[in-house]
């Protein structure tokens, strides 16, 4: 008996398949267009733009404000302003966190890698007007934008890590702020390549220096 209710629970379960499986050609015979959709709606919500208005919020707008009080991950408030007090306090207070210090291994192990990156960002953002080498004749100034300063003159050479990023980051004369494209670390990192660049020139300002030392001595050897 209980055999026979297994065999007829198949029979009637095959039939219900095939039942289906013949209704599926049937209502649906081109599979190149979609499926029938009962309730749209769950599938098709009405999508918003980030500006546009909306009226499912309560300020009517799609985009939303942060709750007060609160601040974006890695993006803490920059404390110092575009004023001669701020770039002072600046001058004073800000040190590169990316300079390993006397035994900091772990600073030096990643240094190359800021370095490197610091470059890529140099080249991104700073050699349209500082140039590759830094010596303020990238191709805008060429088109009749305004030189920026020469990065390889003591009076940049002379400046603290802390002045620069002050610079990058509110900007001053023509440079705009970049606070907004470029993270604080890739600040610093950037700063640590304008570093290399200055390095790279004043060496080779000191091999010429050399060389024409030599060039004088042969010739008041020769005379």
């Amino acid at each position: 008996m209980k055999a026979k209710q297994i065999f007829g629970t198949a029979i009637l379960l095959s039939l219900a398949f095939f039942i289906l499986y013949v209704i599926n050609f049937i209502v649906h015979p081109d599979y190149t267009k979609p499926n029938y959709e009962i309730f749209s709606e769950m599938f098709h919500s009405k999508a918003y733009e980030s500006f546009s208005p909306n009226p499912n919020y309560p300020m009517g707008t799609t985009e939303r404000r942060p709750p007060n009080g609160t601040i974006a991950r890695n993006n803490m408030p920059y404390e110092y302003e575009a004023t001669k007090e701020g770039a002072m306090r600046a001058h004073k207070e800000l040190v590169n966190p990316l300079i390993p210090g006397p035994g900091d291994t772990t600073a030096e192990a990643s240094f190359s890698d800021h370095l490197t990156a610091g470059e890529a960002a140099y080249n991104d953002f700073c050699v349209p007007c500082h140039g590759l080498g830094g010596a303020g004749d990238g191709p805008v100034v060429k088109h009749g934008f305004p030189p920026p300063p020469n990065l390889n003159l003591p009076n940049a050479r002379n400046m603290k890590d802390g002045d620069i990023f002050h610079i990058i980051t509110v900007g001053r004369g023509n440079m705009p702020p970049l606070d907004v494209q470029v993270r604080p670390e890739v600040r610093w990192e950037t700063i640590l390549y304008i570093r290399k660049l200055q390095e790279s020139v004043v060496q080779d300002d000191s091999v010429s220096e050399k060389s024409d030392e030599i060039e004088s001595n042969e010739v008041e050897i020769h005379e």
